[in-house]
C-alpha cells in the first residue's frame, strides 16, 4: 500500500522529460494579471507562469506550484528551503535573500489617476511627492516609493486599489502597465487613466538559498534556449498584446 502510494505520488508529478530524483521545486505565485493567475479551469497560468513551467519541464526540474498572497509567497520563500517565488522584482534590498533565475520579462511602473484624481499633468514622480499613492504590502512599487519618501498607503491586496482610486481614498494607484491594460479588457476599469511612466524593472523566479546551483544553472539555461528559439517572445505576445 505505501508503495501504492508514492508511485501515485510520483506520478502526478512527473511530465515527459522530467527527472524524478529529487525532490520537487515549491514554486509559489500571486494573482497578478498577465503574469499569473488562476485560469478558468482551474489552473494556475499567465505570462510568466508559462515561461516558468517551460524553463521546469525543458530543465528537467520536477516542480509543485500554489498561488497565494504576495507577502504570504515571499516570506514563505525567504524562510523554507526548496522553495521559489516568481514574478519578482530584482531589487538591491533582496539581492542577498535569493538566488536568480532570469530576467523572464520586463515590468513598467506607472502610476494611475481615477475620477477624483488631481487634474494636472505629469512629468516627473516629484510631482506627486505630497498625493496619497495606492500601493499594497510587499509590493516592489510601494517599497520603491517609500524608501524615496513618498506617501504610500498600502492594501493587503493591489485588486483593492482601483476601487480606492475611483472613491477618491487615494490620489494614484502605483502598479503595472501591464496589469492595468489586462484589466482595462477584462474588467470595468475604463475610467483609470495613465498619467506617467515612473521606472522599468526586470522580473525574475528568486529561490530561497537552499536550493542548489546546480539547479539555477539548469533552469537559467533552459531559460537561455527559451530566448534563442523566441519561446519567451511568443508568450510575451499571446498574453500581452492580444
Amino acid at each position: 500500500m505505501n508503495n501504492l502510494k508514492w508511485i501515485l505520488l510520483a506520478c502526478c508529478l512527473w511530465v515527459p522529460g522530467m527527472s524524478i530524483a529529487s525532490a520537487p521545486i515549491r514554486l509559489l505565485t500571486e494573482d497578478y494579471p498577465p503574469y499569473d493567475m488562476m485560469g478558468p479551469d482551474g489552473q494556475i497560468t499567465g505570462v510568466s507562469t508559462e515561461i516558468v513551467k517551460e524553463m521546469f519541464r525543458r530543465a528537467s526540474i520536477p516542480y509543485t506550484m500554489e498561488m497565494h498572497p504576495w507577502s504570504q509567497a515571499f516570506n514563505e520563500t525567504v524562510q523554507n528551503d526548496n522553495t521559489c517565488v516568481f514574478s519578482t522584482t530584482r531589487t538591491a534590498s533582496r539581492e542577498l535573500q535569493f538566488k536568480w533565475v532570469g530576467p523572464l520579462l520586463e515590468n513598467t511602473w506607472a502610476l494611475y489617476a481615477g475620477p477624483a484624481s488631481p487634474r494636472k499633468r505629469l512629468v516627473s514622480i516629484e510631482q506627486v511627492r505630497n498625493a496619497t499613492i495606492g500601493g499594497y504590502s510587499g509590493d516592489a512599487e510601494a517599497q520603491y516609493l517609500m524608501d524615496q519618501g513618498f506617501n504610500v498607503q498600502l492594501a493587503p491586496l493591489d485588486s483593492l486599489n482601483p476601487q480606492k482610486l475611483e472613491d477618491g481614498l487615494i490620489d494614484y494607484w502605483a502598479t503595472s502597465v501591464y496589469r492595468v491594460n489586462y484589466l482595462i479588457k477584462n474588467t470595468a476599469a475604463a475610467k483609470l487613466q495613465k498619467v506617467l511612466d515612473f521606472n522599468t524593472v526586470e522580473l525574475y523566479l528568486a529561490c530561497n538559498p537552499g536550493v542548489s546551483n546546480e539547479t539555477t544553472s539548469r533552469l537559467n539555461e533552459a531559460l537561455g534556449t527559451m530566448l534563442r528559439d523566441r519561446y519567451t517572445e511568443q508568450m510575451r505576445i499571446r498574453y500581452m498584446e492580444h
